[in-house]
């Protein structure tokens, strides 16, 4: 096969795979969900006096992420991240508007944003307070769920900045939407 024909070749297999994929996908019903995570309280977390707790924090957040787009994934629906969004103001908080864009440009029926509080412990440390949960339909920006919750509630008050503890928080939180949903 000379150059030009393996290129075309090569180029009926990507479309016949990205139609086939496409099929297959469409044939699901399944809903594209995108997930935004943030912290909240920047009166605490620019306090963070090290690099060690701001990682704990990045990786507390990241741990209920995954817990939600898991459970999720498990009901279902094709889920992604927000990833980084740029557009964040002087404490880092994007915009409602901001996220819900960057969710429909992604592809996304529905839309979960959740900003977590942080306080801090009598030894500086941060430590997730309350959990501002909203759920909104993209299209339209319709917000169809809006629930505050004490994370520790979630996890029998086992509240502590780790990838399992974090997991089972995302993990309630997104049961807690399929519930209502």
């Amino acid at each position: 096969m000379d150059k030009l024909a393996r290129r075309i070749h090569a180029a009926t297999v990507t479309v016949v795979a990205a139609a086939l994929l496409i099929g297959v996908t469409a044939g699901l019903n399944a809903e594209n969900l995108m997930v935004y995570i943030e912290a909240r309280d920047p009166n605490q977390l620019e306090r963070l006096d090290d690099d060690e707790k701001q990682l704990k924090v990045d990786y507390f957040l990241s741990a209920i992420e995954a817990g939600i787009m898991d459970a999720f994934f498990e009901a279902d629906y094709v889920v992604f991240n927000a990833g980084p969004v740029s557009g964040a103001d002087e404490i880092g908080r994007r915009s409602e508007a901001h996220v819900l864009t960057v969710a429909q440009e992604g592809g996304a029926d529905l839309l979960i944003r959740l900003a977590v509080r942080f306080d801090t412990d009598g030894n500086g440390a941060p430590e997730p307070g309350l959990g501002e949960l909203a759920v909104y339909q993209v299209d339209g920006a319709e917000e169809i769920l809006s629930h505050r919750v004490r994370l520790a509630e979630l996890v029998d008050g086992e509240l502590e900045l780790s990838g399992e503890v974090g997991f089972k928080i995302g993990t309630a939180i997104a049961q807690r939407v399929l519930e209502n949903s």
